[in-house]
């Protein structure tokens, strides 16, 4: 896993979970809403996992989680990232959609090439729905309950996949992980 790890994730986006909570029943199958969060485990959790990273090389970037958004810990959903542009989310879920604006603001702080699908009117759930293999020769991006179909089109548009294959794929609920960004 190292070799791997530090290959293809030099450099993450993590959102620390201050404002976690789990208050929008339905957004995810394994977020119930019968047990209180318990926010202190949470923040122990995610430094643990953000020092494994730092402990094998990996440069990890902290997006401070926005007042109210609940959700933005699950960063990876926050944008689609590959070659120095981050493809801004349209999310499926409306309380979700107003972490775009700092998504946009932490991404043009590091330089990055923003293209912003909101307008599009079709809901696509960046990295979350979306992966690749470990040498990047192949890329996925699955539709189904958050993401469109018709976004494969767009993201082959916007994002240069030179020298990998992209494939899109109907999509399994809750398969990918979604609290890591590669950026």
């Amino acid at each position: 896993m190292t070799g791997f790890a530090t290959k293809s994730w030099r450099r993450l986006m993590m959102c620390r979970p201050s404002q976690f909570d789990v208050i929008h029943k339905g957004h995810n199958a394994y977020m119930t809403m019968e047990e209180p969060v318990n926010k202190n485990l949470a923040m122990t959790q995610w430094e643990g996992l953000k020092s494994t990273f730092e402990s094998i090389g990996t440069k990890v970037e902290v997006i401070e989680n926005t007042k109210d958004q609940v959700d933005q810990v699950f960063c990876a959903n926050c944008a689609l990232v590959w070659g120095g542009k981050a493809l801004i989310s349209n999310m499926h879920n409306v309380p979700r959609r107003a972490e775009s604006e700092p998504t946009i603001a932490w991404f043009k702080e590091r330089n990055f090439e923003i293209y912003d699908s909101r307008p599009h009117g079709m809901n696509l759930e960046g990295c979350g729905d979306f992966a690749y293999n470990y040498d990047r020769k192949h890329a996925y991006l699955g539709y189904g309950f958050r993401t469109d179909e018709d976004a494969y089109n767009l993201v082959k548009d916007v994002i240069d996949f030179s020298g990998t294959e992209f494939h899109s794929l109907s999509w399994c609920q809750n398969c990918a992980i979604t609290s890591i960004q590669p950026c």
